[in-house]
């Protein structure tokens, strides 16, 4: 029987799974919101993430895909990242509605789909975002074009997209549309069942191993690979340096102007080395860290998140698949000069198109590093 509710979980008796009393967490719905405008709001920055990523993700893809001189082994990953970010903010405007209307009423199929590809196609991003920083690190670090070949960057991607669709394959008979007595009427939720066993909980084996493989573990891939860039990079910029006469005011004005276009290139290569690091910390912890505290509260059947939470967590996650855009294909240079180009309506010069590689083999993005 049901017999108890709060805002963003119910309480209810579940004889299919032998559990006895559980909570049910709401996830994309919430109710008795404190005030009524924050709905709106809420599907208005979803929709809005959406929106964005389609449109940044398309340009991008399309930059790539239509030039045969960016087909390089690290734009197939870039592509790859800007389709999977593409599906993980496209459900943005169907959490919008369910936000407003607060019950689910896309049907049992959506509710488990929706779900499905937000896990796969953001665990499928997390994991091209490695993929494209070990790639990096095999040609800087390692000095190595030949490791990487179209090929091979073809056949993990769909390793990558394999993987994802089968680790995730339990949500796809665990999330169900449940109906719950609501005042004088019901309402409906997409929220999750799992069975139980008497030997372990599935929730925790599950929730533990999305947090390691498809956090802890990308995330120190990630700062491994960008920090050996870092040092490497560094270290050649100091035999530069000590090769290179030092700076003086009676040097030609092109002299000093190409210094100083040196030191802001130095820079920049700090800037992107650590910024993609932060970023993916500060735009994917908090969804896992959600997940855990989701975990905890059904363990102890005392739930106290709110829904919205979670929402802010999928919306900083979605925030990702806008900035990507930018920090993996706006920050290539050659991809600049043609998105300029494109808009600006001019021609791009002769050479250009004769350059087959969109990253040097000793470069971040288009920025060398001296030798």
């Amino acid at each position: 029987m049901y017999h108890r509710f709060n805002n963003s979980y119910f309480i209810a008796e579940d004889k299919v799974n032998g559990w006895g009393n559980r909570t049910y967490f709401t996830y994309y719905s919430e109710f008795n919101r404190k005030y009524a405008i924050t709905p709106y709001i809420e599907a208005s920055v979803l929709s809005i993430l959406c929106i964005f990523s389609t449109v940044a993700n398309s340009i991008i893809f399309m930059t790539l895909t239509c030039n045969r001189s960016l087909r390089t082994v690290t734009n197939f990953f870039i592509c790859n990242l800007a389709v999977s970010d593409m599906l993980f903010t496209m459900s943005g405007p169907i959490i919008g509605a369910c936000r407003i209307t607060q019950s689910w009423t896309m049907g049992h199929c959506a509710c488990i789909m929706i779900v499905y590809m937000e896990f796969v196609s953001g665990s499928v991003s997390i994991w091209t975002m490695v993929m494209i920083s070990v790639e990096r690190f095999i040609c800087i670090v390692k000095c190595s074009t030949s490791t990487f070949t179209r090929r091979i960057a073809v056949f993990v991607i769909l390793v990558i997209w394999i993987v994802a669709l089968l680790f995730y394959s339990p949500i796809l008979i665990s999330f169900h549309v449940k109906t719950f007595p609501f005042g004088n009427s019901t309402v409906k939720i997409c929220t999750i069942e799992w069975p139980k066993m008497d030997t372990f909980r599935i929730s925790l084996i599950f929730t533990s191993s999305i947090v390691l493989v498809y956090f802890f573990t990308p995330f120190i891939f990630l700062v491994h690979n960008y920090v050996r860039i870092f040092f490497k990079f560094w270290k050649t910029r100091q035999i530069a340096k000590r090769t290179r006469t030092q700076p003086d005011p009676t040097w030609p004005t092109a002299r000093l102007h190409i210094q100083k276009i040196r030191d802001a290139r130095d820079l920049k290569v700090i800037k992107i080395v650590f910024g993609l690091v932060i970023i993916f910390a500060i735009m994917w912890m908090p969804i896992f860290t959600v997940f855990i505290i989701i975990l905890v509260d059904n363990a102890l059947n005392d739930m106290k998140l709110g829904s919205y939470i979670f929402i802010i967590g999928v919306c900083i996650s979605m925030g990702n698949a806008c900035v990507n855009p930018i920090l993996y294909g706006v920050m290539n240079e050659q991809v600049k000069t043609i998105l300029v180009s494109c808009f600006k309506r001019k021609p791009l010069s002769s050479d250009m198109g004769h350059n087959r590689q969109l990253v040097r083999p000793h470069s971040l993005y288009s920025i060398e590093p001296a030798h």
